[in-house]
């Protein structure tokens, strides 16, 4: 297979001559109405000369022509760092040949092309605002359609109609707090470090499911000794991908020239890979962490650090959640021989409640823990027992229901065998 000839890379057009940092989003949303901004540029031949490169230059950044001249400058220092540097240009002028010599070593990083002697203008391009809305996309929840453009502005103020938010995301066992603005500009997390603490002091529903990672970190621990697994990150967009593509490959490229960090080898992939897995997952929730720790104001983070064993019991894994018939039946309110306090209900004879009763427990007693789980789920909303479970028996319906609120199951009455019940 023949090497490719050509050269592509990422340039962003700055407008101003005095420009000296990476523009905003919406910054650079108006250097591209403008015509200016960031784009993939191939230059047919890696080897063209000076002329040639500055040529093309202007064939994608028409205005940069009313610049004068130009010069290259690029990103320097960590990954916050704004700040752009001048690329030194060799006595023959920049070309594809110096861009890509390891001794200089841009790599993949965007490459800042400034105006020398005078400001571009900023006018908009009719064309370039016709383009950038994109196509019509209809939302999930409410049927409507939305400028593509458009879309994530709306998803952060949609939802399916419930008004939830979601406080952590991520798989059973592995999850970490939402990275969403709202519930960190609300204080939520700060309330819900409130939550777990008083629950655990007076008997309530522990929270499971915490990765323990999040949970090594809450109860003192070190970020670099954190126990991190990668189903910590909840990243849809990486389900199911096995390889990186060149798109991705060339991010990784930008992050590790930003941070300094050294190009990725055989030897140093996984310590690389540890390095942005540790920001992926704690990173970029250190406040998020931080007001979850408003559970030291009920006295149970101090506990908990004097004792680190008692951190499984505050923050149980939901794997360790598991369902025994015993545990189901002592909490479990029978249905008594009382009139029903529902005047729409049918009223069931003693003997078909006790017969389907026995059925229940019956039911009870065989099932495995996973169905058992299941059952709760369906009883109460969640596989978190509450101190008690009531059941009822009724004679005005066909299937069980459920009031999860009351945590009260109901049952048909009709059912005269096991077989038929089951």
């Amino acid at each position: 297979m023949q090497p490719r000839n050509t050269f592509t890379h990422k340039f962003c057009c700055l407008s101003g001559k005095d420009d000296s940092v990476i523009p905003t989003r919406k910054g650079k949303d108006n250097l591209l109405l403008a015509g200016l901004g960031e784009k993939k540029i191939t230059f047919q031949n890696k080897d063209c000369s000076p002329e040639e490169f500055t040529a093309e230059l202007m064939e994608n950044f028409p205005k940069l022509r009313d610049g004068g001249s130009y010069e290259l400058i690029r990103a320097v220092g960590s990954t916050r760092c704004t700040s752009l540097s001048v690329i030194l240009c060799p006595d023959e002028g920049y070309s594809p040949s110096f861009l890509r010599s390891p001794e200089y070593g841009v790599g993949s990083a965007t490459i800042y092309v400034r105006p020398l002697e005078q400001n571009l203008n900023m006018d908009v391009i009719a064309e370039n605002l016709l383009s950038l809305n994109g196509p019509k996309v209809t939302c999930v929840h409410r049927h409507e359609d939305f400028a593509h453009s458009e879309v994530r502005r709306h998803v952060d103020l949609c939802s399916d109609g419930s008004s939830k938010t979601l406080i952590f995301v991520g798989q059973e066992d592995h999850l970490v707090p939402t990275t969403s603005r709202f519930p960190v500009e609300s204080a939520i997390f700060q309330a819900v470090g409130h939550m777990i603490g008083h629950c655990f002091l007076h008997g309530g529903p522990p929270l499971t499911g915490l990765s323990p990672a999040v949970v090594c970190i809450l109860t003192g621990g070190e970020e670099e000794c954190a126990p991190l697994q990668i189903q910590d990150c909840p990243d849809v967009d990486l389900d199911n991908q096995k390889e990186l593509t060149q798109e991705d490959n060339d991010k990784m490229s930008d992050i590790i020239l930003n941070w300094d960090l050294p190009p990725v080898t055989e030897e140093n992939r996984r310590w690389l890979a540890e390095k942005i897995l540790l920001h992926a997952v704690i990173g970029r929730r250190t406040v998020q962490i931080r007001q979850l720790k408003g559970l030291r104001d009920t006295g149970v983070l101090q506990m908990i650090k004097e004792r680190p064993n008692l951190s499984t019991v505050l923050f149980p894994p939901s794997s360790a959640q598991i369902f025994l018939p015993q545990t189901i039946l002592e909490r479990i309110v029978w249905p008594s021989s009382s009139t029903s306090d529902s005047e729409d209900e049918i009223e069931c004879s003693i003997d078909s409640k006790c017969r389907v009763a026995s059925f229940f427990r019956q039911f009870i007693e065989n099932a495995s823990s996973a169905e058992l789980s299941d059952l709760v789920k369906f009883w109460i909303g969640w596989a978190i027992l509450p101190q008690h479970l009531n059941v009822e028996v009724t004679s005005d319906m066909k299937m069980p229901t459920a009031a999860t609120c009351m945590e009260t199951i109901k049952l048909p009455g009709q059912y005269t065998e096991y077989s038929h019940f089951h």
